[in-house]
């Protein structure tokens, strides 16, 4: 090692179909969102390797971030000095993905500081970042981290298959646009996936079974959608997913609301992106002047919204 300052790096996600389902096992997609970035800067210093980060995160934030970083020098067997600094685009508190951001930010730069490439592969370094998210949510499915070391769409069936999908940029899916909404913080995630199972406990089997189907049925059509680059069928999977998460009473005012002004002002489809409670809604539009449309209506309803390409 030399005195040069190192860099790893993870992007912010979006997931268009399978929030919660993905735990009982049923596919998800999700998309990196490389506009917004994560990275850690680490240089060498005498004394024990300490985090650096700014003052948006709560001290107990910074702790377990700094725990994240002392588990990930453990796995990989190295004990490394200085200071990393961490610069972030990521939103925090919003289901964008922060942690999972951060996570694959740290795995990258300290799994390239270990001998043996075997180490440095992605899907090493996802099983790795997987684990430490954890720390923040619980147990992890490592659909967030998937996404944030894909920069890209990626098909989530479980940790052993997560596909990257390839997205056809026909004449009707290019001028097709996403309008991500902030309706707000969220609490944990931990919080939104508690009540999402216990609404599933209250269930009766067959009915979970019925939401299970649908929330496959959505997957496929979004991956379909994307994949042909027909937004009737991104749209249509979308909606039925959903339905799925009504059951699960994770979608809060702010969300409805959000969700009515879209669709009110044209956007093909609306839902949460996220655990819900707050955070995420994301809308399908047509073209980019649709797009603009519901932004500025959510905008003028007190929310904040970012506009991005579908196929990028």
């Amino acid at each position: 090692m030399n005195d040069d300052s190192f860099i790893g790096h993870g992007c912010g996600k979006i997931i268009i179909v399978g929030e919660h389902w993905v735990l009982d096992g049923i596919p998800a997609v999700a998309t990196g969102v490389p506009d917004f970035t994560t990275q850690a800067h680490w240089r060498q210093a005498p004394g024990p390797l300490r985090l650096i980060a700014g003052e948006h995160l709560t001290q107990t934030e910074l702790a377990t971030s700094q725990a994240m970083v002392d588990d990930a020098q453990r796995h990989f067997h190295v004990k490394l000095q200085g200071h990393i600094h961490v610069n972030s685009t990521v939103p925090i508190r919003r289901g964008f993905g922060s942690s999972a951001a951060f996570a694959v930010a740290i795995v990258r730069l300290i799994a390239s500081q270990v001998r043996g490439d075997h180490k440095k592969t992605d899907e090493h370094i996802l099983a790795v970042a997987t684990a430490l998210e954890s720390q923040v949510h619980g147990t992890s499915s490592g659909l967030d981290p998937a996404a944030a070391l894909a920069a890209g769409p990626v098909w989530f069936d479980g940790p052993g298959n997560i596909q990257p999908l390839e997205v056809e940029s026909s004449e009707l899916l290019e001028p097709c646009r996403w309008v991500v909404c902030d309706v707000g913080a969220a609490p944990a995630t931990s919080v939104a996936v508690t009540r999402a199972t216990h609404a599933k406990d209250n269930m009766l089997a067959a009915e979970v079974v019925r939401l299970q189907d649908q929330a496959k049925l959505a997957a496929l059509l979004v991956k379909k959608g994307l994949e042909s680059g027909q937004p009737e069928w991104l749209s249509k999977g979308m909606e039925c997913a959903a339905s799925t998460l009504e059951a699960l009473n994770v979608t809060d005012t702010r969300m409805e609301r959000a969700m009515h002004i879209a669709l009110e002002r044209g956007a093909m489809a609306s839902k949460q992106s996220g655990a819900g409670l707050g955070g995420l809604v994301l809308s399908l539009t047509g073209t980019a002047r649709e797009a603009e449309t519901v932004s500025d209506a959510l905008e003028q309803a007190g929310f904040g919204t970012w506009i991005l390409e579908v196929t990028s």
